[in-house]
């Protein structure tokens, strides 16, 4: 007679703060490059790009409807913003 026996592996999930999701979001270069460099897959990288592009308008927006990302916003330091918001339009012309 076969006993069979399972395994359990825990798998842990890995919660990557907004600053690195940021700077990889923003990196240059391949994303098969950028996801070796930083660890995390190529998936991460393409829904951060993603959502960064679409949430920069709130950095230069100052009638935002919804005040907790407006306040989060408005406690960041302005020079890094500006100069994510310039990489991530480097980024924008550079794909296409």
């Amino acid at each position: 007679m076969k006993v069979k026996t399972t395994v359990e592996v825990e798998t842990k999930r890995n919660n990557y703060p907004a600053s690195f999701k940021a700077e990889v979001a923003l990196a240059q270069g391949p994303v098969a490059r950028i996801s070796s460099v930083y660890d995390v897959h190529k998936s991460n990288i393409y829904l951060w790009r993603r959502q960064l592009k679409d949430r920069a308008e709130l950095v230069f927006d100052n009638t935002t409807v919804d005040a907790e990302p407006q306040k989060r916003v408005a406690s960041a330091d302005k020079k890094v913003l500006r100069q994510m918001a310039k990489q991530l339009m480097d980024i924008a012309y550079a794909e296409g």
